[in-house]
């Protein structure tokens, strides 16, 4: 999962070009350019140099320890 942030005004052209390099939309908010997408691995560097991307973050999931004794 990537968490995405667009330049103003491209956060729905962003979200195509990522559809079409084969990434899925999870969501995307064009009021603060923000989309969280999940992107085939072997697809992943190209999709951060897409145009429009301003930045990208790996969204990692986060473990919650087994609190049986």
């Amino acid at each position: 999962m990537l968490a995405i942030a667009t330049a103003d005004g491209r956060t729905a052209s962003t979200a195509g070009a990522l559809r079409a390099l084969g990434a899925t939309v999870e969501s995307e908010d064009g009021t603060v350019g923000y989309i969280r997408a999940t992107v085939p691995v072997a697809l992943a560097a190209r999709a951060a140099t897409l145009e429009g991307i301003t930045h990208v973050d790996v969204e990692e999931p986060v473990g919650v320890p087994d609190p049986t004794p």
